[in-house]
């Protein structure tokens, strides 16, 4: 017989010995109630077989062997096991405060022997008592074990609970001015109800009073109603430094120019309030900056506080007064015909002999100059600005702004043209026609050679000498209402007429009488001429390239038969090229 700890996997070998040749075979005769019976592996025919039972308690075991000849009756061996198995149940507490080590586990077994011994610690260590106490948080794997020393294991997991929290404040430190009282105050959470532990007193209260003379630290903690305490917190007070300020310091400006002066503070409470006066007289400003633009000498004073018991503080500054410059300047002239140079001159003086002048600085036709004296050349018609700003060797500075001081003004382009250019030595009079464009002006001809020899006409009309060939200078000079002046020149071309003189009858009968025929012709271009002669069926009998070649009346060496001849001439004008063609008989008489 055997005792053993139940398993569902593992079973018991069970070792027969027989005594013969004969068929055998086990048999589970007896279990537990509502335990079905046992299993044999392989079979419960071998020997030697594995039996794994479904439950603890008493298992009957009975080895039969046959007969093998069937006489005998068969021979029986009866094996008792007890399977044990064992469990449990655990109760535990948490500990009361955060960190603590006041739980508790209890093991109550539920197996079939009960157990004798417990282990806590992960069956490190094993004792008779099935509770423990002192236990932390963390987990514990307990075990029970019965007298075949069957066990049973879990998990016991053990929690802090919520730990006390302190905060104070409104932030971890407390900070207050010079003469101040600091308010402390402190906050538990994780608790119903909490006591204070302030190190610089036994109250108790969350808030708390106190006037250090200097920085020092107060710790604080809470106890909750579990008597569970927070961490220690320490609490800094600070006592801000006393007030101590500065002033920018006295300012030299001109009368209606901006003054400003800022005054910087440290210590105290930051965010101060300032009050300013004028020469004693409070006025509406609150910042730390004043921009104003005082006429005479003022004296500023601010006083500073800030937000808590500081002493407040009182610091002055003056403002000082200089002489503001007038520009003034003058110029050679105000107008001008295009391109004029103009001289400027700055004439700026000052009332007060201090005052001197540091520099000037002005804008011209968009030049900038820094010099007292100078000239500019304008260029281009149009009214110009000009302005003057003058600086003091105190910084002060005033400017002048004169609008479209400067005219300058178009010149007139003379231009004209005359009717007839070239004329004839037969018709001299010449009319001039002003072709200039503008209102208001004035002319001035001038006519070398011509009458009349000067007009004042816009269009006047001049006569030449006749039958004289020259060129005749002409002088134009028109002023405009601005007295600006434009000259032109021309030339008027008098030139001879193209004249012709041709005889219509000569006798070459040697009686040295009108032997020769000629044409006498003017106002051509003698190198550009071409005289032909032709008989009555047409042929040329004579020709001429020279104006003043003459025919004695002979053709190829012999005397021409009396009669009509036709001559032609080609030639061009003197002065224009422009072509002519004559035509005209000529009579031969003997």
């Amino acid at each position: 017989n055997d005792s053993l700890c139940y398993s569902t996997t593992v079973g018991y070998d069970l070792q027969g010995i027989a005594s013969g040749a004969g068929d055998i075979s086990w048999e589970m005769s007896q279990g537990p109630t509502g335990t079905s019976n046992g299993i044999f592996q392989p079979s419960n025919t071998s020997i030697n077989a594995t039996t794994i039972t479904t439950g603890p308690g008493n298992f009957e075991y009975v080895l039969h062997e046959q007969d093998p000849n069937n006489v005998c009756p068969e021979g029986t061996d009866t094996l008792i096991l007890y399977f044990s198995r064992e469990s449990h149940t655990t109760t535990f507490t948490d500990p009361s405060c955060f960190g603590g080590d006041d739980g508790t586990i209890e093991i109550t077994s539920t197996g079939t022997l009960g157990a004798v011994e417990y282990s806590f610690n992960g069956g490190i260590e094993f004792k008779p008592l099935s509770d423990t106490i002192g236990v932390s948080s963390g987990i514990y794997t307990v075990i029970s074990r019965d007298t075949l020393g069957c066990e049973f294991s879990s998990d016991v997991t053990i929690t802090n609970p919520d730990k006390v929290l302190i905060t104070a404040g409104p932030t971890l430190d407390s900070t207050i001015c010079e003469n101040g009282t600091a308010t402390l105050y402190a906050a538990g959470t994780n608790g119903n109800t909490f006591s204070y532990h302030w190190n610089h007193t036994t109250d108790l209260n969350s808030m708390q009073l106190t006037n250090p003379t200097g920085d020092s630290t107060v710790t604080v903690y809470a106890e909750n109603e579990l008597g569970c305490f927070s961490d220690t917190l320490p609490v800094s007070i600070v006592i801000y430094d006393a007030i101590s300020i500065a002033i920018t310091s006295n300012d030299t400006v001109c009368p209606g120019y901006e003054s400003s002066h800022t005054v910087e503070a440290i210590g105290g409470y930051q965010g101060y309030n300032y009050a300013w006066t004028e020469n004693g007289i409070d006025f509406n400003s609150i910042e730390d900056v004043i921009n104003l633009t005082p006429n005479v000498e003022t004296e500023y004073c601010v006083t500073v506080t800030d937000g808590c018991e500081s002493t407040e503080k009182l610091i002055c500054t003056k403002v000082i007064m200089r002489e503001v410059p007038e520009p003034f300047f003058t110029t050679d002239t105000t107008e001008g015909c295009v391109p004029s140079v103009i001289a400027f001159e700055n004439l700026t003086t000052y009332n007060l002999l201090e005052t001197q002048t540091d520099s000037v600085r002005w804008i011209v036709d968009g030049t900038l100059y820094h010099d007292n004296n100078f000239s500019h050349l304008f260029e281009n018609v149009g009214n110009y600005d000009v302005q003057l700003k003058v600086f003091t060797q105190y910084g002060c500075y005033n400017d002048i702004l004169a609008t479209e001081y400067i005219s300058i003004h178009a010149i007139p382009e003379a231009t004209f043209y005359a009717i007839s250019n070239p004329t004839t030595i037969f018709n001299t009079e010449v009319d001039m026609i002003n072709n200039t464009q503008g209102d208001n002006n004035t002319y001035q001809w001038y006519f070398t050679g011509g009458l009349p020899s000067v007009s004042n006409l816009e269009d006047p009309t001049v006569l030449y000498p006749e039958g004289i060939i020259g060129d005749y200078p002409v002088l134009l000079t028109v002023t405009n209402e601005f007295n600006c002046a434009d000259s032109t020149t021309d030339i008027v071309h008098v030139i001879s007429d193209v004249i012709i003189y041709a005889p219509n009858a000569f006798t070459p009968d040697g009686d040295q009488l009108n032997n020769q025929w000629r044409v006498y012709i003017d106002g051509i271009n003698t190198m550009d001429f071409h005289l032909l002669l032709f008989n009555r069926w047409g042929e040329i009998i004579w020709e001429s390239f020279d104006p003043e070649g003459s025919w004695n009346g002979t053709y190829a060496g012999q005397n021409v038969p009396d009669g009509t001849y036709v001559w032609r001439i080609v030639t061009k004008d003197a002065n224009t090229d422009k072509k002519y063609e004559f035509k005209g008989t000529v009579n031969v008489l003997k």
